[in-house]
């Protein structure tokens, strides 16, 4: 053990033995399974915030602050980073908060499972297991080269920005591509197959609000308007507000009591004429 090499890793291996994939995963790399075009997750991702890591974490001495172990490290299980003080206990000692015990999975194989996708954090950040399947499964149908499918997802993992490294390795399981048939199970109607990267949504959002910008900026140099540049407040429409009455000194209300005059005055010589003629309300005793 050298405390001073500031360095560590996570890992996981997958093998197959007698028709049974079995998977050895610690920290937060994720192997996932294509069925038949439906995804599955062969691992879990080890990350500290995780209710039962977080459990084994605070028993073994540690705490768990905005997702990291002791403020320090953001995966629960992972090799080396002995140089951080208080996560790793020496031979003959309990062990600390971080561990590299992995967690083993087992999955028995039928003949529609097609391939696994290998990947660190790098990945999954920007591609959930899905879509990954789906991305690969296309890649497979068109050139039935699973070098070239990793390839493919590590460069398209950079495209949506992801902030982390990217290692990705793709199993097939046969030598035929993936067959061009409906997907049972899926979470998703295929039409919505594709998504949007997160570097073409943010590029949507900065162009929104250019847009809105420039359309402003416009408005207020126009030789047209007259206020000068800036908000304009607008006045409510309800007569009842208090910013209305405030601002107008009562005029609104006041317009209605003169409204109000105004109708009683115009129906007063209707009433005098009506009298004339004799009605049972005016006529002498």
């Amino acid at each position: 053990m050298k405390t001073e090499d500031a360095s560590g890793s996570t890992g996981l291996a997958l093998c197959v033995r007698n028709g049974t994939l079995l998977v050895a995963n610690a920290g937060d790399c994720r192997a996932v399974l294509s069925t038949r075009g439906r995804a599955t997750d062969l691992s879990t991702d080890q990350r500290p915030s995780c209710s039962t890591e977080m459990t084994r974490i605070e028993a073994a001495g540690g705490y768990v602050e905005d997702g990291y172990i002791n403020g320090h490290l953001g995966v629960a299980r992972a090799f080396g980073d002995f140089h951080i003080e208080g996560l790793k206990r020496g031979e003959g000692e309990p062990p600390g908060p971080l561990i590299v015990t992995p967690e083993v999975e087992t999955h028995v194989m039928t003949r529609e499972d097609e391939f696994v996708i290998i990947a660190c954090d790098g990945l999954w950040d920007v591609f959930s297991s899905h879509n990954a399947v789906d991305f690969a499964r296309t890649a497979l149908r068109r050139h039935n080269d699973p070098a070239a499918a990793a390839r493919e997802l590590a460069r398209e993992a950079l495209r949506r920005d992801t902030c982390d490294n990217v290692t990705v390795i793709v199993v097939c399981f046969g030598e035929d591509p993936p067959p061009d048939k409906k997907v049972e199970g899926r979470t998703a109607p295929m039409r919505f197959g594709r998504t949007i990267s997160s570097e073409g949504l943010t590029e949507l959002q900065k162009a929104m609000r250019d847009d809105d910008e420039a359309a402003i900026e416009a408005i207020q140099n126009s030789p047209l308007n007259p206020r000068p540049r800036g908000l304009t407040r607008v006045e409510s429409i309800n007569p009842s507000s208090p910013s209305r009455t405030k601002n107008l000194g009562g005029g609104f209300l006041n317009a209605l009591d003169n409204l109000d005059l105004s109708m009683e005055g115009s129906l007063t010589p209707l009433a005098e004429e009506t009298n004339a003629k004799g009605s049972p309300a005016s006529a002498e005793k």
